[in-house]
């Protein structure tokens, strides 16, 4: 049996039949563990419990057992009691009603244990507890939402979270290393978050997280926290007891504390660092410890968040978190694969319906339409425009643009034709007829709103133009009479429809802004359409505007955010019977769980998208959407899920779009990094396969075809064709320098690894010069010390040191192992250098016994890498 919390002590305390299994269980784990024994007789001490006089008629009873006077229909404040849901040390929660704001909350009243808890020291502790929670708003935290007094309690309002606490969680089956790390990671950046915002929970264990029945992991039960550097009134006891505040308050759960706790040192971040690494040890192997279970970078994670001395461990929580995300990672030097956003179609507009002679004449060709938008002189404007922006793709950009918007400008000008005269056979409806109307003039808002941004492009927008070929995508529904038939019918009332019709233009020009980067003002300028929408009564364009706020906050890095109004989407669109709107939320809706690592409910998301996307019909939409959850599984190692999940993407976009599609060509990337996993040669036709479409559907210089060189130069090196890899990194390097400029991250990445491909063929000058100029790079853009720099100081070094340049090479190796020691990452480019250091000590004969100590210590830290440990084998023999 794990050891006892104190939710458990209270529960044995006030168990009033002695004979249960559970009280059993309970007193058989008290009499073997001292821990829980003290804690037992600390936490009774501090509450100072008598039971109650036989026959006793006053509420004494009721005080002793913890049990609350409040019944189902109490109004507490605002909020409506409805049932009791649980109960801990501390109090007792119900599920409540918030008629203000139409939901259900956790409330939760202060447990009645004495006249010391009905006291205002424990008054302000729990109003603490709800200020505490109330600073923290975080996904993996439960949010706070209100606190006051209630008679002689105090209530605490927060979220209602419908699922069980981990530690349930983790007993409902068998879950694999990666799922575990992934449930704690989420929780890690929940006490992280806490710490960010100088809290210390102080009692961080498995039944404090919460884990939705949404996949949502959330860290609750503040209740012990205080503002970090806030002092508590520690007292140093006796190995393996408790620690108490001065009004009896238990401050922690022996098995997870942290042992400067134990010894009445105050809690800090770094001793609830200490209680995750033990639960999540615990979660992992079944003990508290490391066992032999426990192998690889795991455990070196693990152990140095149990190190006895605080300074040892990691610098903050969201450091170890970080770490263990790493562990999670795709392998190193492969690039994560396209994930697919949807670009969902503008809301409908209101139109009415013409009839008569005005009908016969709306039935001509609406060429009209596109004067000033997208006729001679407009062309000539947008062209110029891409020719000033100087973008090294301005020109092949201009020709795929070209081509996407007169493409639209034919089909949109054929929907209108072929729906009016429709209407005139009779064979639809006026109703139908204004729906199909306003479908294709809100498609025209945003084709609009898109050519307005080309006539004032810069290097962004021509960077993004290859976007234009999806306008005609929004098209299709405007022809689709069944889904037509089966919206939400337009606003009746026709100032009301030229209201809608206003704000769908309004949220064209906002999908613009948002292109640009402007992210506040395209979320403003959402949410104020939204606020239209809802005036109007067009729940269509609500959805819209919803999904689009989300997209928004999605590029912006506002995940949490972006996920909330993309669900919000996905309800909105579902009222207003807009399946197109739904799927393309959940598409949205999947990458970004996925980019949040939330892999679980991104495949959730994606199961719910498929459905939808195939009530639509939409096989582009659902290419996309296998192409995201392919990524997910390729995130997860799931490597023979994600094969069949590209595969049934590239041929749904290769049926649907064509063979020489960019989503195609994206798709072949993504599928040849797969194939690369476990056969590198196979992976190479299927990357020039993807070159050919993305040089054709964009052109030979795009940044797409320099993501895919230097994903291809990896499986070529690995094969020992260096000059085809070097070729292929070369061109990437050009391309990405000049689209992207010379300090950007990708430039440099780019660097290092034909800097690494020069040191595998000894082209020892070569590599030199590379690692100098990514070391160049990072002199702009990193911080002395950075953990970053390592490889290349290390890099420079090895160079040096397969020019036999000795002397010199000391110098950036001690560089290299100092900051890898002094951010305690121990791998095996740490061991590498180790022995270059080692060989350059040797032959300068300055200190011969440091350079046999660091030759030995690279041997223990290259026990998975065969050939290097042979060669260090040797060296330490003597035969050097």
């Amino acid at each position: 049996m794990r050891c006892l919390d104190a939710n458990d002590v209270a529960r044995f305390l006030d168990d009033e039949d002695p004979d249960t299994t559970a009280f059993a269980a309970y007193e058989d784990h008290i009499d073997t563990c001292a821990d829980c024994r003290a804690l037992l007789t600390e936490l009774g001490r501090a509450m100072n419990i008598t039971a109650p006089a036989q026959g006793s008629t006053d509420d004494t009873w009721e005080v002793y057992s913890g049990a609350e006077v409040v019944d189902r229909g109490t109004q507490i404040d605002r909020y409506v009691v409805l049932d009791a849901i649980g109960a801990g040390a501390m109090g007792v929660v119900y599920r409540a009603y918030d008629p203000e704001l139409d939901r259900d909350v956790a409330l939760k009243l202060v447990r009645v244990l004495g006249e010391q808890v009905r006291s205002e020291q424990a008054r302000a502790r729990l109003l603490r507890e709800a200020q505490t929670m109330a600073r923290l708003a975080h996904p993996n935290i439960v949010a706070v939402y209100d606190a006051s007094i209630y008679g002689s309690h105090v209530f605490v309002a927060m979220e209602l979270v419908e699922g069980v606490d981990l530690e349930a969680h983790l007993l409902q089956r068998s879950r694999s290393a990666r799922e575990l790390v992934g449930l704690f990671v989420a929780a890690g950046r929940g006490l992280a978050a806490a710490h960010a915002a100088g809290i210390v929970h102080r009692d961080f264990k498995p039944s404090n997280v919460l884990v939705g029945n949404d996949g949502r992991v959330r860290v609750t039960d503040f209740g012990l926290a205080v503002s970090a550097g806030q002092p508590t009134s520690a007292h140093p006891v006796a190995k393996g007891s408790s620690r108490l505040t001065e009004d009896g308050t238990l401050i922690g759960t022996p098995a997870y504390m942290a042992p400067e706790v134990r010894d009445g040192k105050p809690a800090d971040a770094r001793s609830d660092q200490f209680s995750f690494a033990v639960a999540l040890c615990e979660a992992l192997t079944g003990e508290r410890t490391p066992s032999p279970k426990l192998t690889g970078a795991l455990r070196t994670i693990i152990m140095r968040g149990l190190a006895g001395s605080p300074a040892a461990r990691y610098a903050s929580t969201a450091a170890m978190v970080e770490a263990l995300e790493r562990t999670l990672a795709p392998r190193l030097r492969r690039v994560l694969p396209f994930a697919a956003a949807a670009v969902g179609a503008v809301a409908v507009a209101g139109y009415l319906h013409a009839t008569g002679a005005g009908a016969r004449e709306a039935c001509e060709v609406p060429t009209a339409r596109f004067a000033g938008v997208w006729d001679g002189p407009r062309k000539a404007t947008i062209h110029a425009a891409f020719e000033r922006s100087q973008h090294p793709t301005a020109r092949a950009q201009w020709e795929h643009t070209e081509r996407a918007l007169d493409r639209f400008t034919t089909t949109w000008t054929t929907s209108h034709v072929a729906a009016c005269e429709a209407h005139l056979r009779k064979e639809n409806s006026g109703e139908l007829l204004d729906r199909r109307m306003a479908c294709l003039h809100g498609e025209l808002a945003r084709f609009t709103a898109v050519t307005d941004m080309f006539a004032a492009a810069d290097r962004q927008v021509v960077a993004r133009a290859v976007h234009a070929a999806e306008l005609e995508n929004g098209l299709a529904r405007c022809n689709d009479l069944t889904a037509l038939r089966a919206a939400v019918p337009l606003p009746s009332n026709p100032a009301q429809r030229m209201r809608a019709q206003i704000a769908t233009r309004a949220l064209a020009r906002v999908e613009t802004v948002s292109l640009r980067g402007k992210f506040a003002e395209a979320i403003s300028g959402a949410e104020h359409v939204i606020t239209e929408a809802a005036a109007t009564g067009d729940l269509r364009l609500e959805a819209d505007a919803t999904r689009s706020l989300g997209e928004t906050q999605w590029r912006a890095g506002k995940y949490t955010d972006a996920i909330k109004n993309l669900e919000r989407a996905v309800d909105v669109a579902k009222r207003a019977h807009a399946v197109d709107l739904e799927a393309g939320a959940l598409l949205d809706l999947v990458a970004v769980l996925y980019e949040e690592g939330r892999y679980p409910e991104a495949l959730q998301v994606a199961r719910l998208a498929e459905s939808a996307i195939q009530a639509e019909g939409d096989d582009v939409r659902l290419g996309k959407l296998l192409g995201n959850r392919a990524a997910v599984h390729y995130a997860k190692g799931d490597f023979p899920a994600a094969k069949v999940d590209y595969e049934r993407a590239l041929a749904l976009l290769q049926r649907t779009l064509g063979p020489e599609d960019r989503n195609v060509g994206q798709t072949l990337v993504n599928l040849a990094m797969l194939t690369a996993e476990t056969d590198e040669a196979a992976s190479l036709p299927i990357y020039e396969r993807a070159k050919v479409v993305l040089e054709k559907a964009l052109s030979p210089r795009h940044p797409e075809v320099a993501l895919l060189l230097a994903n291809r130069a990896v499986p070529l090196a690995n094969l020992q064709r260096f000059d085809e890899a070097m070729r292929d990194l070369e061109l990437s390097l050009d391309i990405r320098r000049s689209v992207l400029g010379p300090t950007h991250r990708d430039v440099t990445q780019t660097l290092l690894v034909m800097a690494e491909v020069e040191l595998d063929r000894h082209a020892y000058a070569a590599a030199l010069k590379r690692f100098r100029e990514a070391l160049a790079a990072f002199e702009t853009t990193l911080p002395a010390g950075h953990p970053q720099r390592a490889p290349v100081f290390s890099g420079i070094g090895r160079a040096l040191v397969g020019l036999e340049n000795w002397r010199q090479a000391v110098a950036p190796l001690e560089q290299a192992i100092a900051i890898w020691e002094q951010n305690k990452l121990d791998t095996t480019t740490l061991a590498a250098a180790r022995f270059a250091l080692a060989r350059c000590l040797w032959q300068l004969r300055t200190d011969r016994p440091r350079a046999l100590a660091l030759a030995r210590r690279a041997h223990k830290g290259l026990a998975t890498e065969p050939a290097y440990l042979a060669r260090i084998t040797k060296w330490l023999e003597g035969k050097r």
